[in-house]
C-alpha cells in the first residue's frame, strides 16, 4: 500500500522489480544507520514501480526505526518518473555494547560488543572503556545504556574533602563533606564542616572541591 501523495510524470510500460527497490532501501538504511544488518519486512510500495534498467532511486528521511516516514524519488535519464511518501517496516541491527551476563543493581557491568535491534535500545550508549555499575537489573545481551548503567564514581557521598577558594595568590581551605557520588570535573554539593553551609563547586581532585 502506498501512503501519501503519488506523482507520476512519465508514462511507461516498463516496471522496476520490487526486489530492486527493496535492495536500494536496504543499502540506504545500512549507510544512514551505520547498521550491521537490515531486514526490509515490507517496503510500503506497490509490487511494481514505473522505470527501466537505468532508473535512479533516491531515498530521503531517517530510516533508523521500525516504521519510519521516508520519501522515494525515481528518476530516469533526467526525467522524474514518480515521487512517493512511504512508511516501510524495517528491522535494523547495530553494533552496541551489551551486558556479558546477568547484572544486579550496584554490581559492576561486564560489557561485550553485540548486535542489537535499534528499537530495543533505550537511552544513550555507554563507552565500553568506562567502569560501569548497574542502576537496575540488566539481563545478558541487553544493551548497556545510561538508562540501565552509570559510571562508577571517583568519589562517594560522605567522603572528606577540602573546600578550596582561590583569589589570585590567596588560597583559603576548609574541611568539608561531599554530599553526592561524583566523578572528577563534576559540579558537586559539599558541606563546609565548620559552618554547616552547603556549597557548590567543582571536584578537581578526589579530596578537593574548588568553589567559584
Amino acid at each position: 500500500m502506498i501512503s501519501g501523495p503519488l506523482l507520476l510524470l512519465v508514462a511507461t510500460a516498463q516496471a522496476i522489480d520490487i526486489d530492486v527497490v527493496e535492495q536500494s532501501l536496504l543499502e540506504y538504511t545500512m549507510e544512514q544507520c551505520d547498521a550491521v544488518e537490515v531486514e526490509v519486512a515490507w517496503s510500503g510500495l506497490s509490487p511494481q514501480l514505473p522505470g527501466g534498467s537505468e532508473v535512479e532511486l533516491n531515498w530521503d528521511g531517517d530510516p533508523c526505526r521500525s516504521r519510519p516516514s521516508l520519501r522515494l524519488l525515481a528518476v530516469e535519464k533526467g526525467e522524474m518518473l514518480g515521487r512517493w511518501s512511504v512508511r516501510p517496516h524495517l528491522r535494523v541491527w547495530v553494533e552496541q555494547p551489551v551486558a556479558a551476563g546477568l547484572t544486579l543493581p550496584g554490581d559492576l557491568v561486564e560489557v561485550l560488543p553485540g548486535h542489537v535491534l535499534i528499537d530495543s535500545i533505550v537511552g544513550r550508549a555507554m563507552s565500553p572503556d568506562t567502569l560501569l555499575q548497574a542502576r537496575v537489573r540488566i539481563d545478558a545481551g541487553e544493551p548497556v545504556t545510561d538508562a540501565v548503567a552509570e559510571p562508577v564514581p571517583d568519589v562517594f557521598s560522605g567522603a572528606k574533602v577540602l573546600v578550596r577558594v582561590k583569589r589570585g595568590p590567596l588560597v583559603v581551605t576548609a574541611p568539608g563533606t561531599l554530599m553526592q557520588d561524583a566523578a572528577m570535573g563534576d559540579t558537586v554539593r559539599v558541606t563546609n564542616n565548620a559552618t554547616r553551609v552547603v556549597l557548590k563547586g567543582i571536584l578537581s581532585r578526589p579530596d578537593i572541591v574548588d568553589l567559584p
